[in-house]
């Protein structure tokens, strides 16, 4: 059974999500074809800490075994144990075939291989491939993989890239819809939905957080004029987010007399973020992104908070992307990040300005609205501008790596000149 032309109504298609969950889009995007009637199903052979998934979860047993054979047993005996889960693989396979229409891969997860996506097909499947980044940037471009404390070599670097072309090209041969953002597509080549047009949907409990006023524009004018304006940043991986140089373009603006309240959160749970987020009145995402909003800044921008993200990728979106998908996040290059700081430092107007706009641009977030552009897309009535071509990205710089050191990786991995 496909979906084109079909009903969103109870009785209408059944979807299974998974088999990882990354920042609870499995969930966001399970909780909205429910909310449109549809049998919604996550399966995880990977588990998620967070348990975002778990109202939606079925076929539990059976991930249960997998999980543990292939993730949870003692070392010597790991490989072991994957080659024992198969069978459970092969097994949670058909009982999804049995009750599902449509399958909605994250991150280049798979039951067994990636090509059972041709037998999917074969049995009259809809497949859909949800690209995040990371799981499909070329390696090389990949600034948390190419740390030098992974010790990941040239060498390794060049059999992961040819790991995930080849996996990618069986993916893009049976999908009937690909997502992703043009700034990490540099491996694909079929005509590709654009995430943004899309959206990554919120999490529950993201998208029933009520919007805050941005304490430095309190309504008791003495409170407004006493607070120092506070800036948040909350990197996952200070290395790859840039926090350097986060600290030292804040350090220069302290030294030069700007008055403002630093604040940085790392390895501390989401509640605390949150709470930190509803505190403060910048936020500072990272200094070498190439998407415009990540979740940590999906969720500043739920409370109506102001993000900067910094990145060198934005014009490349502006160039593919259709220009109303663009969150309104304040995106700059790297080497503005001092000069972007001060100014909505300096400027409460402004910082409330882009504070309402994210908050209305995440509306489009809800998890059912997402759910049925997904669906407009499945049944082939997306508009042309949903779209891009792959073919077309000229975008090099990567994610978590300053210029230097992505044109220094890709002379080293790929023999380009580094100039």
């Amino acid at each position: 059974m496909t979906v084109h032309g079909g009903s969103s109504t109870p009785g209408g298609a059944r979807v299974i999500i998974g088999l990882l969950e990354t920042a609870g889009v499995a969930a966001g995007l399970a909780d909205g074809f429910a909310q449109l009637g549809w049998t919604s199903t996550v399966a995880l052979t990977h588990e998620h800490p967070f348990g975002y998934a778990q109202p939606f979860e079925r076929y539990k047993r059976l991930t249960r075994v997998i999980r543990y054979l292939s993730s949870e047993l003692p070392g010597p005996l790991i490989r072991v144990g994957r080659v024992a889960s198969l069978p459970f693989r092969v097994l949670l396979f058909i009982v999804a075939c049995s009750r599902n229409d449509v399958f909605v891969f994250i991150s280049r997860s798979r039951f067994v291989s990636y090509r059972e996506r041709g037998l999917l097909k074969l049995l009259g499947k809809q497949v859909v491939e949800v690209f995040l980044g990371s799981d499909i940037r070329p390696p090389y471009m990949d600034g948390n993989l190419m740390r030098p404390s992974y010790g990941v070599t040239d060498d390794g670097c060049r059999a992961l890239l040819a790991d995930t072309q080849n996996a990618l090209s069986v993916m893009e041969q049976h999908a009937d819809l690909i997502l992703a953002m043009p700034t990490y597509a540099q491996l694909l080549s079929k005509r590709t939905l654009d995430l943004l047009a899309i959206g990554l949907p919120l999490r529950s409990e993201v998208a029933t957080t009520p919007i805050e006023p941005l304490p430095s524009s309190a309504s008791d004018e003495a409170e407004t004029t006493r607070r120092v304006p506070v800036v948040l940043h909350s990197p996952s991986s200070p290395e790859v987010k840039g926090t350097d140089l986060v600290r030292a373009a804040v350090a220069e603006l302290v030294d030069a007399g700007l008055v403002l309240d630093y604040r940085e959160l790392s390895g501390v749970p989401n509640k605390e973020i949150m709470a930190a987020l509803g505190d403060c009145d910048l936020v500072i995402d990272q200094c070498y992104s190439d998407t415009p909003m990540a979740m940590f800044a999906t969720e500043a921008a739920k409370l109506g908070r102001p993000v900067i993200v910094g990145g060198y990728g934005w014009a490349e979106l502006e160039r593919l992307c259709f220009h109303g998908f663009m969150p309104p996040t304040i995106t700059c290059d790297p080497g503005d990040l001092a000069e972007v700081i001060r100014r909505y430092v300096s400027e409460p107007e402004q910082r409330a300005a882009v504070g309402v706009a994210l908050a209305s641009y995440v509306e489009r977030l809800e998890p059912r609205l997402v759910a049925e552009r997904l669906l407009l897309a499945l049944r082939g009535d997306a508009p042309a501008e949903w779209f891009f071509d792959p073919r077309e990205v000229t975008y090099v710089d990567g994610c978590g790596l300053s210029r230097e050191r992505a044109a220094h990786l890709r002379a080293d991995v790929l023999g380009v000149d580094a100039r």
